[in-house]
Formats: structure tokens, C-alpha cells, sequence
């Protein structure tokens, strides 16, 4: 029987994210991953029905009868070299298996066969070919070696396509026969086999994946031989370990075989160093803790192999939540976060300030792919050989122990803002140094920079070729003695605190790596003192530039902090994004900033002239106060400012007018103009009008005509007319023309997505009510004149028609308001109109008050029309009578208890007779009357209000004795007692202040 080897977790050769099936119970049904058969345990996919347990000692009869038993067992198989079996059930679940074997006396743990995946490829930007390479300056490393076969990289993961004419040259093939024992099977390997298959136990890792082979282009590609793509080692000894199958998925228990055939075959060829297996490079990760994966890992460690794995892409903390294999704490464990060709950290990588070591190049890589072809791709996978490689690389020029490999990658990593605090370096890989850094002591550091702040001084020193750390020292004389301010400073930068402001401090630096120091840097000095803060406060550019020509800006620079600021240069750069970056193109010009005192702000004219060479675009202007970085600021983040700016010529249609009707087959003329907003003059391009039926440009729309325009100059207009066929089949209905400057995109413009201008047609008539007169007021069941003018506002005559008016309770024409009567229109052509009179009753039982008065053209709809919902026209009318009052004279002051003379009067403004009614008075502390107020006793009594009449009177109030001395307000309210419905009942009071002694 063959033995069973541990299928635990499927990895991902792609290094993105994990995809895990929806959690489901630990009785959850079995399924097909690949050629696995998994189920779920926790929310976690494990090989169905099996397990992994460890024993205490060696495994007895009695144990292995225990086993059977509770296991109803199928197979029992060893897996690596740590006492590990993998136990396979006929019948138990996985979840049950691993509850009954933990019940064995002699069973050190048991755990479930995690099942991983291979990890999809994020779908990020290209970048240029090999980019990773330069980023890890491996071009500069080349000047001191290409790689050796003599060090064994070998590559845990889908295969190798060893026949690949990129890859075959260096990759590992056996000398000679030598049989290796995986999980107590016996296996031979013939001479010039390349590694080893875990999932089938055959000698043959050929890749049925594409991910290994990716991998191993990136590791060591064969340099210089006119093919494809380089590695990072041009020579190279590549060892293929497929434990991943063809859909990238595969087990932990193949994984720890796949590693243990690589001990093996080193300790195979031990006394030759042909099989000299220094680096496993492992991108696939998933799964939860294996204590079986982490023991063979730590077997590896023992044979002097740094195993560098995948942090994932997942774009999660690992501190937090752990990515297996990259999260195990082992110590030749060096875990690779990805990054981009900017040293961004990628988005989808995983990160971990105490868990992942460093970053290397993951987004956009170009690399080899079976059957001799190359792809791009992206994931901590794609960093993962980049790290490998460079491993390789080192060992070829440095004979290293595993420990001391290991501190030198870590050691020599470029320290880089957006890996700093999300990996224990801060650093991206820098195989260049690295490589020097064991090669002899670093080169001196050519130049240094110090700047005083407030009671501290700031370091900065270009980088020294092979020191992977810095040491600085002070002191309080030019030239020496020098004591030791700081050791092992990592990156190009430190700022030296606790000083005494307006002292002088002198400074050198001596760069160090593992194998010495160099001599000092040049010295330099800097008095710290209250800090300066500059800002560009100010900055006007002009929205569109030309290539070659120069332009105005004004730039204010000021001094916005509390210290003295010595002499600086505001400098200009432009950008296709807010950051300044190497690639970003420096304009020469700049303006020359004196010494600055608290306050104090500097403003230029500064012309200036950008590259002629620079492509159609938007870009940023960034003007960056204190460019050198004199200074030593209060705030180093904001000494920029930026405005956008646009390069090229940029085509608009700004005007299209002619008839807003038109008939179906007829000509139709358009007045046109077309502008150039760009400060770039755009030669002659083409102008195209089509017929669509919504506001959008599509390929369906008719073409109708096209005219040549231009050339125009910036700022320029050119100006024209086009004729054109009305389409014979354009139905009723509106329309539009669209009008497309650059119709045929021959000219590259700063903006391409604001070339359309539409122009709305109508088919058919298209009756309105412009204008409609009618009394503002009148009463219940009186007769009343509707003034009207209906008008064809459509390019084609409509037949006769009518035009209707309503009465409504509010402003929306609805089917249950009053029909009052109608109007017969003729037959009306375009433009035309008809002006009329109706005689229409208000219907008697109308309550009083404010409604609406529509009326509405083609209100039997006889007649098809361009527009179905203007049709009508609406007034604001009243019914019935409105009460209003007024007050002339109010005697004023008043003793309280005494009577005042009132004169107030009570007109009808309203439609409507008024009935009888009662005039109330009113005591109040404001001019709003409300519940609160005292109605004082008397009243006036009118007996019935005209149209129009007012009814004025006098009379004498009685001011309730006790009434507090102060000033008050009188109000009259007609209609005191609500006897008469009105057309409004809100505008019955008037209020006239007086006072009370």
C-alpha cells in the first residue's frame, strides 16, 4: 500500500486573495476542489476524512489498533520527518476523526489536512517589462556576479516547465540516480530528473499550472541569451517541487514532502554539493496553523535552507489575522510583502509590522509561462522569487549560513515610507547591497546634510554602496574629537534631539555592514533654533499652457512659522498626480526666497516654459517651497501647493442654433460654432451632425452631414452653418440633432469626453397656452370672461382642436376638478396662433376660497403633438368674499380701566357679497394674535359688505382695569366670530401699538 501522504491545505501559486467556500457546519457535504475531496470544518476547507496527528514516540501495534478502530481506517502514511502521520477514514468526517484520535493516549495532537488554493491574480495597472528588476537594482548588482549553479533554489509550488528555452539551461537536473523515502515509500530518481512531484510521487515536476513557472522565471530566467525575459541570477540551479495541482490547489501534507524530498536530495549528494538545496521559495499560502508544516520548516532550517515565503493578498494585517505559511515563527522564515513601481505598497498586499520582514516588486510582472511563452502577473507570489532570487544571487558571491543570508537580505533592504510600520525592515529589497554588504566594507559616505530645528538637528546623506546601516557622531568643535550620537541607523535620514538651541553642532557619518565600516563623511554642521515653517500661500497659473511657450505664474511664499528662516528656492515641477516624484519633469526656473523673518512673504512674477516636448494631457503644476530642504521646518508635509493645468487643444461645440421644428424629409440649417478651450492650436478636423431620438451619441444614431473645421488657434472660435435632410421616417415626437467636434478623434486632446453638443427638434405641432387672462376673484355661480391665446409652437400645422378650462382645489389639473367649458381652435401652421374669449359659469354650490384656473390646449386630445405635457396654462384665482381690516387711529397712552377711541375699517377684497359679520378687539403683547390674547368686550356689527366697499367706524374699548402698564397692541380681527366663509381667512386682523399708563 502506498503510504498516504497528508493532504492538508490548497495553496495559491498566484499569491492573492484566498477564496474559501461559504462556511457550513462540520457535517457540511462533500465536494471537488480540484482533485481533492474536501469538506468544511469551522468555516475552513480540509481533505474529507482526514487527518494529521503526531505521536509521542514511535508507533505501536496497540496504537495503530486504537487508530483503526476509532479511525475505521483506510490509510496510515508517514509525512516528513517529525514523527507525523496522515490518517485517512473510510467512513468519519473529519471533524468527528479528529475528536476520536485526540482521545488515543499517545497522540502528541491531531489537526485537520487544510486545503489551500493558489491565489487569483489581481487585476492592477501594467507596468514596464522587468521593472521589478531595476526597483531591486539587480542591474547593478550584475557587475559583480551572475548567479551560480552551485546553490540550489528549490521552488515549492505548481512545477517547473523545465523545457521552457528561457528556464531549461538552469534548471536542476540530478547527476546521477538516488532514491529518496516519502511517507515510507521507497523512490528512485533517475540522473537528469528536475525535482520532485508530491502529489503523484514521481520524479517529473512539470507544470500543468503556469504559476511555478512564472516563479521560476523570475528566480533565474537565463540572462543575456536573447530570449524572453532575465531572471535575477542568470545562472542558476532551479530544483522544481510540484506539490500544487493543475488548478492550483494541493495539501499540507504534500507541501511537507515536497519539502522533504528537498532534504533529502541534498543529504543525497551530500559529499558532491550537487543537490546543494539553500532556498525554498514558497508562493502559495492558506489555511490555518499546521504544528506538522511548521516542524518540516524548521527541518529545513537545520539543513541550512531560508525558506522565504508569500505574506498574501488578501490586503490584511497578518499580525492580526495569520497567513500560513508566512505567519509560522521559525527562524529562517523571511515573509515578502509586494509593492509597486513607485515603492507604494500594492493594495492587495498583505502586510504585518511584526510579522512580514520586507517588501519586493509584485504588480505587473513579466515572466515566463509554460510551452516557452511570457504573461504578467501580480500577487505576493510575483515577490516572493524576486527575494528567492536575490537570496541566490548573495550566495553566489557570499558563502553564508542561513542565519547570516538572512540578516543580510533583511539588513540591506532600502528603508521606504509606505512599508514602514507594515514590515519589520520598513524596507524593499536591495539586492545590490546586499551583495556588497558581504562582499567588504561599505563604501564612505559622500556627502552630508544638517539642518537645525527646535532643539534638534536633521541628517541626511546619500546612500553608501554596501552598508546596510549607519553610525553618527558629534561634536561640539569643527573637526573633532567626535563622540558617538547614534549606531545601526538604518535608511539615509536621522534627527538628533535634546540639543540646546543656538549652539552649533558638528557631524559626521560612517557607513558599516557586516563585514566593517567605512572611514567618515565630510563634516557638517547646523545650530538648532525655533523652527521656520515655510508655505507657498499663494499660487496663480494659468488653465492651459503650450509647449515651448512661456507663461506667467504668481507665487507668494511666506514664512508662516514662529523661527527665522535662512535663504531658500521655491522650486516648480510638473506631475501627472498631487506627488512629486523622480520621474516628474523639474522646470528650471525658480524663485529665490531671502531670508525670512516670522511672517514675512515673498511674491514673484516667474515665467516659465514647459518641455516642448510634453505630451496632449491634464497635469499638476506643484510649486515646493524650501525645494532643496534647507530647512529644518516646524511642519515638513505642506510645502507644497498645486493647481491643474491642461497642455494640448481642447475642441467644444459652444453654440448650435437654428428652427426648433422641423418636418420629416425637408432641409433643415444649423448655425454652428466651435471653440478651442486648449492653449495648443488644433489643426483642421472634421464636424459631424447626427439624428438620435435621446441626448446621447450612439451607434445607432443617423449621421446627417460633416463639415471641416478650423484650424483654431487657442482661445480661437471658428464659426459656420450646415444643412442637412430632416429624416422622411422621423415620427411625431422630439428629437435630437448631435453636433461631434473631432467626429473622426484625429487630433489628441486634453479632454475627449466633452466633444457633443445637442440641439433639440421637434416633429409635428406642439399647442401651448402663452397667455390667459381671467378676473382674480368673483363669487359662487357667477359668470365670468377666460381670455386666451392658443399657439402652434411645432414646425408642422396641427388640425382643429380645443381648448378647455377647469376649476381646482390645488395646481396639479387632475381628472376629478370642475369642467367650466371650452373654446373652439382652428387649424393652426407653425408659429401660428389663436386668440379668443369664453364665457364660462362658476358652479354654484363652489365653497369660498383659492383655487386654480387651467386652461388647457387640445383638451380633448384630437390632435398629435411633438409634446404631450405643455399643453396647459394655470392662474391663481379666488372665490367668494375677503374681509380685511384696517385700523386708522387708536388713542394712545390709556389708563387701564379707561376706554380708547378705535377708528378702523373693514373693506371687501374679495369676488363676493359678504353676509353679516362682527368687528373683535384685542389686547395683546405682540402684533400676532393668538389664543393667549384678551378679547376686550366690545364689538362692531356689520350687516353685509359689497364687493369692493369698505365700512369704516369708531368706536370706544374698554382697557381691562388692572391691565399692567407697558406698550401693547390693539388688534382688530373682522369676522371675529367666523360667520362669513371667505376666500382666505388668513388676512383678517391688523394690529396698531399703544400704550397703557
Amino acid at each position: 500500500m502506498r503510504p498516504i501522504s497528508i493532504r492538508t491545505t490548497t495553496f495559491v501559486a498566484l499569491l492573492s486573495l484566498f477564496v474559501f467556500s461559504t462556511p457550513t457546519s462540520s457535517q457540511s457535504p462533500t465536494r471537488r476542489v480540484g482533485q481533492l475531496e474536501v469538506e468544511d470544518i469551522s468555516n475552513r476547507e480540509v481533505v474529507a476524512r482526514e487527518a494529521l496527528v503526531r505521536l509521542t514516540g514511535p508507533l505501536q501495534r496497540a496504537q495503530l489498533a486504537q487508530i483503526a478502530s476509532a479511525a475505521d481506517l483506510d490509510v496510515l502514511e508517514a509525512v516528513g520527518r517529525s514523527g507525523v502521520y496522515r490518517v485517512r477514514s473510510r467512513s468519519i468526517r473529519a471533524a468527528a476523526l479528529l475528536s476520536a484520535l485526540s482521545n488515543i493516549t499517545g497522540i502528541a495532537y491531531a489537526e485537520p489536512n487544510f486545503v489551500v488554493r493558489a491565489l487569483a491574480e489581481p487585476n492592477d495597472p501594467l507596468f514596464p517589462s522587468l521593472w521589478g528588476l531595476r526597483s531591486i537594482h539587480a542591474p547593478e548588482s550584475w557587475d559583480i556576479t551572475f548567479g551560480s549553479a552551485s546553490n540550489v533554489v528549490a521552488i515549492v509550488d505548481t512545477g517547473i516547465d523545465y523545457n521552457h528555452p528561457d528556464l531549461q539551461a538552469n534548471v536542476w537536473s540530478a547527476p546521477s540516480a538516488f532514491t529518496v523515502t516519502i511517507g515510507g515509500m521507497s523512490i528512485t530518481c533517475g540522473a537528469g530528473t528536475h525535482g520532485f512531484n508530491a502529489i503523484q510521487r514521481t520524479c517529473d515536476p512539470m507544470d500543468d499550472h503556469n504559476h511555478g513557472t512564472h516563479v521560476a522565471g523570475t528566480i533565474g530566467a537565463e540572462g543575456s541569451n536573447g530570449l524572453g525575459v532575465t531572471g535575477v541570477n542568470w545562472t542558476a540551479s532551479m530544483m522544481g517541487l510540484k506539490f500544487l495541482d493543475a488548478s492550483g490547489s494541493g495539501t499540507v501534507s504534500d507541501a511537507i514532502d515536497a519539502i522533504e524530498f528537498a532534504i533529502q536530495a541534498k543529504q543525497a549528494f551530500a559529499g558532491t554539493g550537487a543537490a546543494n538545496v539553500r532556498i525554498l521559495s514558497n508562493s502559495w499560502g492558506g489555511g490555518d496553523f499546521s504544528q506538522a508544516l511548521l516542524d518540516q520548516i524548521n527541518a529545513a532550517n537545520d539543513q541550512d535552507m531560508l525558506f522565504v515565503a508569500a505574506a498574501g493578498n488578501n490586503g490584511l494585517p497578518n499580525d492580526v489575522i495569520p497567513l500560513y505559511p508566512a505567519s509560522y515563527s521559525a527562524p529562517n522564515m523571511v515573509a515578502v510583502e509586494a509593492t509597486t513601481s513607485t515603492d507604494g505598497r500594492a493594495s492587495f498586499s498583505n502586510f504585518g509590522a511584526t510579522t512580514v520582514h520586507l517588501g519586493a516588486p509584485g504588480v505587473d510582472i513579466v515572466s515566463s509561462i509554460r510551452g516557452g511563452g511570457y504573461a504578467s502577473f501580480s500577487g505576493t507570489s510575483m515577490a516572493t522569487p524576486h527575494v528567492s532570487g536575490a537570496g541566490a544571487l548573495v550566495l553566489s558571491h557570499c558563502p553564508l549560513s542561513t542565519a547570516d543570508l538572512k540578516a543580510t537580505l533583511l539588513d540591506s533592504a532600502d528603508v521606504v515610507p509606505s512599508l514602514v510600520g507594515t514590515t519589520i525592515t520598513g524596507g524593499r529589497l536591495n539586492v545590490d547591497t546586499a551583495i556588497r554588504s558581504c562582499s567588504g566594507p561599505p563604501a564612505s559616505v559622500s556627502s552630508l546634510r544638517a539642518a537645525g530645528g527646535d532643539m534638534q538637528v536633521r541628517l541626511d546623506w546619500p546612500a553608501a554602496s554596501g552598508a546596510t546601516r549607519y553610525n553618527v557622531k558629534r561634536s561640539m568643535t569643527p573637526g573633532g574629537p567626535y563622540s558617538l550620537a547614534a549606531s545601526n541607523v538604518k535608511g539615509v535620514q536621522y534627527i538628533d534631539g535634546g540639543l540646546v538651541n543656538g549652539t552649533t553642532y558638528y557631524y559626521v557619518v560612517s557607513a558599516a555592514n557586516m563585514i566593517g565600516s567605512s572611514a567618515d563623511s565630510p563634516e557638517a554642521s547646523a545650530t538648532p533654533a525655533i523652527p521656520a515653517d515655510l508655505v507657498v500661500s499663494s499660487f496663480i497659473v494659468p488653465n492651459n499652457a503650450t509647449p515651448g511657450v512661456p507663461f506667467s505664474v504668481n507665487v507668494t511664499t511666506k514664512n508662516q512659522g514662529t523661527g527665522l528662516a535662512a535663504p531658500t528656492r521655491t522650486k516648480f515641477f510638473i506631475s501627472i498626480d498631487t506627488v512629486i516624484e523622480p520621474t516628474d519633469v523639474q522646470l528650471v526656473e525658480e524663485q529665490v526666497v531671502p531670508i525670512a523673518n516670522p511672517g514675512a512673504s515673498f511674491a514673484a512674477s516667474i515665467p516659465l516654459s514647459i518641455p516642448e516636448q510634453l505630451p496632449t494631457g491634464t497635469y499638476y503644476l506643484i510649486a515646493k517651497a524650501d525645494a532643496n530642504d534647507i530647512l529644518f521646518e516646524s511642519q515638513e508635509g505642506n510645502n507644497l501647493r498645486l493647481r491643474q493645468i491642461y497642455v494640448g487643444s481642447d475642441l467644444v461645440v459652444t453654440a448650435l442654433t437654428g428652427p426648433s421644428g422641423a418636418t420629416p424629409g425637408a432641409s433643415m440649417t444649423l448655425n454652428y460654432s466651435v471653440a478651442n478651450q486648449g492653449g495648443v492650436a488644433a489643426p483642421v478636423s472634421n464636424l459631424r451632425f447626427y439624428w438620435s431620438t435621446n441626448s446621447s451619441l450612439e451607434a445607432a444614431d443617423t449621421l446627417l452631414s460633416n463639415e471641416n473645421v478650423g484650424p483654431i488657434a487657442p482661445a480661437g472660435v471658428a464659426s459656420g452653418q450646415t444643412t442637412f435632410i430632416v429624416p422622411a421616417g422621423a415620427a411625431i415626437g422630439t428629437y435630437y440633432v448631435i453636433a461631434e467636434a473631432d467626429a473622426l478623434d484625429a487630433i489628441s486632446e486634453i479632454r475627449e469626453t466633452n466633444n457633443t453638443a445637442t440641439y433639440l427638434v421637434r416633429i409635428g405641432g406642439d399647442l401651448v397656452v402663452p397667455a390667459f387672462t381671467a378676473p382674480a376673484a368673483f363669487g359662487a355661480g357667477a359668470s365670468i370672461v377666460i381670455g386666451d391665446t392658443t399657439r402652434n409652437d411645432g414646425g408642422s400645422p396641427v388640425g382643429g382642436s380645443t381648448t378647455h378650462f377647469y376649476l381646482s382645489t390645488d395646481a396639479v389639473l387632475s381628472a376629478g376638478d370642475a369642467y367650466l367649458g371650452a373654446r373652439p381652435v382652428g387649424v393652426l401652421g407653425s408659429g401660428e396662433s389663436s386668440a379668443g374669449s369664453t364665457t364660462v359659469l362658476i358652479p354654484s354650490g363652489t365653497l369660498a376660497g383659492s383655487y386654480s384656473l387651467f386652461a388647457k390646449a387640445d383638451g380633448g386630445n384630437s390632435v398629435s403633438e411633438s409634446q404631450e405635457t405643455n399643453n396647459t396654462a394655470v392662474k391663481s384665482i379666488k372665490v367668494g368674499p375677503d374681509l380685511t381690516a384696517d385700523i386708522d387711529v387708536v388713542t394712545t397712552p390709556v389708563v387701564a380701566g379707561s376706554q380708547t377711541r378705535v377708528t378702523e375699517s373693514v373693506t371687501n377684497k374679495g369676488g363676493a357679497n359678504a353676509g353679516p359679520s362682527t368687528v373683535g378687539y384685542y389686547l395683546s403683547i405682540d402684533p400676532t394674535l393668538d389664543a393667549t390674547d384678551v378679547r376686550l368686550p366690545e364689538s362692531r356689527t356689520i350687516l353685509s359688505l359689497a364687493v369692493g366697499v369698505k365700512s369704516l367706524a369708531t368706536t370706544w374699548v374698554t382697557i381691562p382695569l388692572g391691565t399692567v402698564a407697558r406698550t401693547y397692541y390693539l388688534i382688530v380681527k373682522a369676522d371675529a366670530d367666523g360667520s362669513v366663509g371667505e376666500s382666505s381667512e388668513t388676512n383678517n386682523t391688523w394690529p396698531r401699538m399703544f400704550r397703557v399708563d
